[in-house]
């Protein structure tokens, strides 16, 4: 490994880049930012690129892109190839309940290069978003999908039944990964392995072929996410990857955790959170693409994103097609564009 800086600073070791930081009770600052975040923001991860299908996507709109090769990554000690953009289950797959515009929105998300679904047990009114998953998922097209959900149960029993429950609302008997979800502060980390513990479940279902994966998300401003990779085993951590200053404990922190343990990093919150509070003219905002090469470029392996329309995957779709990491100079523009005149960030 060759490191370029001591410290807090960024170091080679074969996939892209890897943020370390030795500092504890960080307290954001204009000087902080400008030392530390510029070298996290310039982070880069390369793709692989992977085989694409000739054709375009069409919106209803008339908005179009031209498929070509999704770019893969590895997820982590998983071994498994993702594409670079993965679909989130914000939007159309939770709130929709047009069964035909739910089909034609997996089947392009599909046909253009997209493998990778993440839902969970409270996605939806009554598990909406896992039924419309399931429209695909319980057919043939499932094959050489990543299917990802998540259980927010802490204890064995909850656990179980909340994966249950998404196994059938999602027409299949296996999941490619099992999550932890939202990690916080109010959790009792030490809990999470003990008999009566949710990791019990999750790998007494991995001990039976129903999961093959498990892994963890949390909130960049909770501790007890780093606690918990530290104390477990896991194979992913779904963390914040934004230019906002609220996301730096997750670059710095996070992050960091789990790629040393050789975790796949999945992103979240790449616009902001909902409804993309990030996304926009102006100060403290950019445009979605923009946002959207930012996160590829950090050492990730697939970016989530929601979507609403199907104008909105086509413009995502090329993002992820003509994907080029974010230089230095373009990532510490766009910090000081979103975080310009903002006030300091505490944890």
């Amino acid at each position: 490994m060759n490191c370029l800086v001591g410290g807090m600073g960024w170091c080679y070791s074969g996939f892209g880049l890897v943020i370390t930081s030795r500092m504890k009770g960080l307290v954001m600052d204009d000087s902080t930012t400008r030392r530390g975040f510029l070298k996290t923001a310039s982070t880069l991860a390369a793709g692989t690129l992977a085989g694409g299908v000739g054709g375009e996507i069409l919106a209803a709109d008339g908005a179009k892109a031209t498929v070509g090769k999704m770019p893969q990554r590895v997820l982590g000690k998983t071994g498994v190839k993702v594409s670079i953009l993965g679909a989130g289950a914000d939007g159309i797959l939770s709130d929709s309940t047009n069964k035909d515009a739910v089909l034609k929105f997996l089947t392009n998300a599909i046909d253009g290069g997209i493998n990778f679904f993440d839902t969970a047990y409270i996605y939806g009114k009554d598990g909406r978003c896992d039924k419309n998953l399931g429209l695909i998922m319980g057919t043939p097209r499932r094959k050489g999908l990543f299917l990802a959900t998540k259980t927010g149960g802490r204890m064995y029993d909850t656990a179980m039944r909340q994966i249950e429950t998404s196994l059938k609302r999602l027409r299949v008997s296996q999941l490619d990964l099992i999550q932890v979800h939202h990690v916080s502060a109010k959790d009792d980390v030490k809990a999470f392995g003990k008999k009566t513990g949710v990791l019990t479940a999750l790998r007494k279902l991995q001990d039976q072929k129903v999961v093959r994966f498990i892994g963890i998300t949390g909130h960049s401003d909770a501790p007890q996410v780093k606690q918990a990779l530290e104390m477990y085993e896991w194979d992913t951590l779904m963390c914040y990857v934004n230019p906002a200053r609220f996301s730096w404990p997750a670059l710095t922190e996070q992050l960091p955790a789990a790629r040393k343990n050789k975790c796949g990093v999945i992103a979240m919150k790449t616009f902001g959170g909902r409804p993309g509070r990030l996304v926009g003219r102006g100060r403290g905002r950019a445009d979605a693409a923009t946002l959207l090469r930012f996160s590829m470029s950090q050492p990730t392996s697939v970016t989530l994103i929601g979507m609403s329309s199907q104008k909105q995957l086509a413009e995502n779709l090329q993002t992820a097609y003509n994907f080029k990491p974010m230089n230095r100079q373009e990532a510490q523009s766009l910090y000081k564009q979103i975080n310009s005149g903002a006030k300091p960030w505490k944890r």
